[in-house]
């Protein structure tokens, strides 16, 4: 009898605990939201591949965002309601900085927190050399090449080339800019002024826009491409153009070899007909191509060498080969000097040739 009564007491009290349980409202699941923003170099470049770690004020939880995108950008899930710090950074390596100082950062939908790296990169990769705003421009090829600007650049240079019929001298100007409206995109100009031995005046003008197409290979590569045009400026009666229409395309490619960067493009030009000192030239199709290194020295100085091959654009005129050996030197924060020496490799070319120069980029 006793047996029975505990048996149906702890049934009963069973039935009621179950019911409590039911009527007892489900804790709520904690709510999540987003943290998102920026990761920049110390030079406020944005930086490709970092992942970042946030942790809670007091609390031993970590939180990591997913890689920065090719702009930069991370964003990582964190749950509402308390503020978090970025302690680190994680490399594309996996090699972890912490960040001395980090503020308290209060989570708000739409509200970006940018993340700064203690160190200075280029192009968002660890082994990539890195040199000053504009240091890593080329000298034969500083249209065509993979590089894109960043702000603008403008330079101003004497170039001098003696060939066995006599010499040339001109002015040249040149510049490139990119706006945040259009990202990865370059515009650049070039003209010159010329004087040989018997003639003097402008040149043609050249145009072009190129296309940075990003990084790959685990970001210690990138490419770009472009188009060209060349515009008759120049005095064809005096020699100094050729009256004739052009266009280029061309495509670039930057490769990540520390401690240098290899740089190498290929162009395929298309040349109208024209004439100079009034005798008659029949454009063609020709090829040009170039490869160079850049081997940065510190933050003040670039070295470079650089080699060029142009196809001849014009039926019975010579190609044109040269090899170049120059530095981009930083001496003072106005701007910096670009010193070059070069020689031509054939009959086309200049025996010899030198380019000094003055950069402004920002």
């Amino acid at each position: 009898m006793m047996t029975r009564r505990r048996a149906v007491l702890t049934a009963t009290l069973c039935a009621v605990l179950l019911l409590f349980a039911a009527a007892s409202p489900a804790p709520a699941q904690e709510a999540e939201i987003i943290l998102a923003g920026t990761v920049l170099d110390a030079e406020e470049r944005p930086v490709v591949g970092y992942r970042v770690v946030f942790r809670a004020p007091g609390g031993t939880d970590v939180y990591l965002s997913g890689p920065s995108d090719d702009e930069g950008n991370y964003q990582v899930s964190v749950p509402s309601g308390q503020p978090y710090v970025a302690v680190a950074v994680i490399s594309p390596d996996g090699g972890r900085t912490p960040l001395a100082a980090p503020p308290s950062i209060a989570p708000q939908p739409g509200v970006r927190h940018d993340i700064a790296l203690p160190f200075s990169l280029v192009f968002g990769a660890t082994d990539w050399p890195s040199t000053f705003e504009g240091g890593d421009r080329l000298f034969l090829a500083w249209a065509e090449d993979a590089v894109i600007v960043d702000g603008w650049d403008a330079v101003g240079a004497i170039v001098h080339e003696e060939f066995d019929a006599g010499a040339a001298d001109a002015l040249e100007a040149m510049g490139a800019v990119s706006f945040a409206s259009i990202p990865r995109v370059e515009f650049g100009g070039r003209t010159a002024f010329v004087d040989d031995d018997s003639e003097s005046g402008l040149g043609d003008l050249d145009a072009w826009l190129k296309l940075d197409l990003g990084r790959h290979a685990t970001r210690r590569t990138r490419f770009a491409v472009g188009g060209l045009v060349t515009l008759p400026t120049g005095d064809s009666d005096a020699g100094l153009g050729a009256d004739a229409f052009g266009s280029k395309l061309f495509g670039a490619v930057r490769i990540a070899a520390a401690p240098v960067v290899v740089s190498a493009h290929v162009g395929v030009r298309f040349t109208g007909d024209g004439e100079a000192a009034g005798i008659p030239l029949d454009g063609t199709t020709s090829i040009d191509a170039g490869l160079a290194a850049i081997w940065p020295r510190g933050e003040r100085l670039a070295l470079i060498g650089e080699t060029y091959y142009e196809g001849e654009r014009f039926e019975g005129l010579d190609a044109d080969a040269r090899l170049l050996f120059g530095a981009n030197w930083k001496p003072i924060d106005f701007g910096h000097a670009r010193l070059a020496v070069g020689a031509g490799l054939i009959d086309g070319s200049p025996d010899w040739l030198l380019i000094l120069a003055w950069s402004f980029a920002r």
